[in-house]
């Protein structure tokens, strides 16, 4: 697994050394979700009044935004009361009905999604005048489904109250892929978390 990891990270132009953390569901044990659901069956605990969910701000069926010939969409995850963490989803350009469904977190922490997104795997670059999107021959939805998260609140667009250690972002993010895969089951298939730096840990 580290020579795949070594050689997707060089592909990438990644300093190979960073944490990389490429994670299928199906390699947790049985025993160790069973404690995570059994930890946050529940739900966030902030507020029992508040209920999570998952809002679609934008809704793009194959326009000009970013890459113009696959479905998208953004939104906003309310993880809690206080707490919102921004997403970008594209299908993949290959066959998005049966390829995978990856979810790319970019470390620091601290550090946008869609800084890659727009810079490094996504579907498009930023054009050298700033004013336009260039098309990325080597995105990462060219065989899988892709959703850029913004992570922990306060990164990228995410916004609210700020998490202070790795559990409770782990916590948002596991209703997060719930909420998702709930409103999107065509995408519940094989899944992948994978990232950069710290979001190895």
């Amino acid at each position: 697994m580290v020579n795949v990891i070594t050689v997707i990270a060089s592909f990438l132009g990644v300093c190979p050394s960073v944490g990389q953390l490429i994670m299928d569901s199906l390699t947790l044990s049985d025993d160790a979700l069973a404690r995570l659901r059994s930890h946050w069956e529940e739900g966030p605990t902030d507020d029992a009044s508040f209920e999570p969910k998952l809002t679609v701000t934008s809704m793009r069926q194959k326009d000009g935004l970013c890459d113009a010939s696959v479905a998208q969409f953004a939104g906003y995850f309310d993880a809690r009361p206080k707490k919102s963490y921004f997403f970008w989803f594209f299908e993949s350009r290959h066959d998005p009905e049966n390829d995978p469904t990856v979810m790319w977190l970019t470390g620091g922490p601290g550090c946008s999604s869609q800084l890659a997104l727009l810079g490094e795997n996504g579907p498009c670059s930023v054009n050298k005048a700033g004013t336009g999107t260039i098309p990325n021959e080597y995105s990462w939805n060219n065989r899988s489904n892709v959703f850029w998260v913004d992570q922990p609140p306060g990164t990228g667009f995410s916004k609210g109250q700020y998490d202070y250690d790795e559990d409770g972002v782990a916590e948002d993010m596991y209703w997060f892929l719930v909420h998702l895969f709930n409103k999107h089951p065509e995408y519940n298939r094989k899944f992948y978390i994978t990232g950069e730096s710290y979001a190895g840990m």
